[in-house]
């Protein structure tokens, strides 16, 4: 099911929300489509890719995969933006229809920071020990947060 396919059912379900009226639903509806449109320089080439794997009969798949990724370059931050954009039409329809959103985050995804943030904080209290002991200047490269 493509998002589009969603706001076209959400338009012919709109009189049937418990949760909004007919015109917040049509008014979210032309927003999404707003959005949508407004990712179609990188859902080109995505589109693109995936109408050729989706094929099966494109010989440039078989034949010369390099030339594929060469013609139809995906950015991460375009996938980050489409799924971002995907995330929140979704969520604005399910708050509509069901009164109800989702945290679509990965919860707790960037916890590898804190560990090198206290492995940084650890090594730098160990140089400091050792320029004091020593009295001479760690020979070795510091952490960024090290003055």
């Amino acid at each position: 099911m493509t998002i589009e396919y969603l706001l076209a059912k959400c338009e012919v379900r709109k009189k049937q929300s418990k949760y909004a009226q007919p015109a917040h639903i049509q008014a979210a509806v032309d927003i999404a489509r707003t959005q949508i449109s407004n990712l179609e320089a990188p859902l080109k080439p995505i589109r693109a890719k995936r109408n050729r794997i989706i094929a099966h009969a494109d010989p440039t798949l078989v034949f010369n995969p390099q030339k594929l990724a060469s013609v139809v370059q995906v950015t991460l931050s375009d996938l980050n933006r489409i799924f971002a954009t995907a995330g929140a039409i979704l969520n604005e329809m399910n708050r509509l229809f069901r009164d109800t959103t989702s945290i679509l985050d990965l919860i707790g995804a960037d916890d590898f920071k804190s560990v090198v943030q206290l492995v940084a904080e650890a090594e730098c209290a160990q140089i400091r020990a050792y320029e004091a002991e020593f009295k001479e200047l760690w020979p070795y490269p510091k952490p960024k947060l090290c003055p």
